[in-house]
């Protein structure tokens, strides 16, 4: 048996964690990866104080995006301890099945997130854009 590393321990425990939220919403894997993704653009246009050029620089990160879904699991994770210690009283609760869905989604509001990308993420986002910008004005 082949023993993982910690990386594809990680990956693995995200990925169920993943499928357990599908499971629970009844989203399929195109509908989860859309939403986290519009998310992801909705955050950079709402909550970081750039311009257009910048978001786009953003958007186009592999950096960017693997700190967003890592935060994204930690709210997830934080989701399912909750649905799980409501139990039996989940009924009773915003978490109940016909809930479940806008509370999701309310859980994962842009307004919510009270956390911002890493200094690293920036700086490579600032220079990819000066980089472009100088680019730019060389060429004419």
């Amino acid at each position: 048996m082949k023993t993982l590393t910690h990386v594809q321990r990680i990956k693995a425990e995200n990925q169920q964690i993943k499928t357990q939220i599908e499971q629970l919403l009844g989203w399929d894997n195109a509908t989860f990866c859309h939403f986290q993704f519009n998310a992801g653009l909705r955050y950079l246009q709402d909550e970081i104080d750039l311009d257009a050029l910048a978001i786009q620089e953003m958007a186009e990160m592999q950096t960017f995006w693997a700190w967003w879904r890592n935060q994204w699991v930690k709210r997830d994770i934080q989701f399912l301890k909750t649905v799980m210690q409501l139990s039996n009283q989940r009924h009773k609760t915003i978490y109940r099945n016909e809930r479940i869905e806008d509370t999701y989604i309310q859980n994962h509001n842009v307004n919510t997130i009270l956390f911002a990308p890493h200094k690293v993420t920036m700086r490579e986002s600032y220079s990819r854009l000066i980089g472009k910008i100088n680019k730019e004005v060389l060429d004419g």
